[in-house]
């Protein structure tokens, strides 16, 4: 499992961000709303539910734009591409996570700690922050990426000894369940699985248990594969006008790592790339690149 709790941001602004303090905000009728914050901000207190006009005073230096759920939409959907590489069983867990099932890729990359860190560092060089989790069953992988626990549970016994101690946000049910689960004093998965199970479904609907006897592995858990097009196209849309070279190059280089993982899950190479440049209010600037012979490679792509 891939959580990208930072996916909001960083598919919004296609750059890296450095130290400067950022923030994305959603308009809600008369209320604007701050959605997702970087590092940076939330060290001058500027946190996700905050209003914009409390979020502006603590900090003088805030960049601001506001959330487009499409963007981060598109993000997603190319990061599954990029992923096909390693796996060809790729799933969507919106609105911030993929989940893949690497079972059968394990030999090919030599083993979960090869493949771990060939993950871990793609993502790095796409420029997104990611927490890795792996499991026997899908929503327990993805559970513990959003909890942050990185310990590989590789079989059913093992997911039904660490479960019980994670939180209620892990599950994936409205704030006004959560909100009732803890009114009824419960903090943790464990404490629900101790409950009888008639009385939970009857409070709280079908759905949680359904939830937690999937991921403990009790229930099978089908989900949608990513299907992959047969022709790759990206286009990355930014707040504001770019007057820099490094921006360009920065957002270049995600583009042709994900076109080069759409190319190894294909086991193909291109030999012309289009690379279009969308300027305000001028038709689109077109760079193309040919090549002798076909390339998947990145590096050699970028120089």
């Amino acid at each position: 499992a891939l959580h990208l709790p930072q996916l909001p941001l960083e598919s919004a602004h296609c750059q890296q961000q450095g130290e400067q303090p950022q923030a994305l905000f959603e308009t809600r009728g008369l209320q604007q709303t701050i959605t997702a914050s970087n590092d940076a901000a939330q060290q001058f207190g500027i946190r996700p539910g905050m209003s914009l006009s409390s979020a502006l005073p603590l900090c003088t230096e805030l960049a601001t734009a506001e959330f487009d759920p499409l963007q981060q939409q598109q993000a997603l959907h190319r990061l599954a591409l990029w992923a096909q590489q390693f796996t060809p069983v790729v799933s969507l867990q919106p609105p911030d996570g993929l989940l893949l099932e690497i079972a059968a890729s394990l030999n090919l990359f030599g083993g979960f700690e090869s493949l771990h860190e060939r993950v871990s560092d793609g993502l790095i060089q796409l420029g997104y922050s990611a927490r890795l989790a792996t499991a026997a069953t899908p929503s327990a992988a993805w559970w513990l990426a959003q909890a942050g626990i990185s310990t590989p549970l590789p079989d059913k016994d093992s997911i039904r000894q660490t479960l019980p101690r994670l939180p209620l946000n892990c599950l994936s049910l409205d704030e006004k369940k959560i909100d009732t689960l803890r009114g009824m004093g419960l903090k943790t998965l464990g404490d629900c699985l101790r409950l009888p199970r008639a009385g939970l479904s009857k409070r709280l609907g079908p759905e949680l248990l359904l939830q937690l006897d999937r991921a403990l592995g009790y229930l099978p858990e089908p989900r949608e594969h990513f299907v992959v097009p047969d022709n790759f196209h990206s286009q990355v849309m930014l707040s504001d006008t770019v007057q820099q070279v490094q921006p360009l190059l920065f957002i270049l280089q995600r583009l042709l790592h994900e076109l080069c993982g759409f190319l190894l899950a294909r086991g193909a190479g291109a030999q012309r790339l289009n690379i279009g440049f969308i300027k305000p209010h001028q038709p689109v600037e077109t760079l193309t690149l040919h090549l002798l012979s076909p390339s998947r490679d990145a590096e050699h792509l970028f120089k």
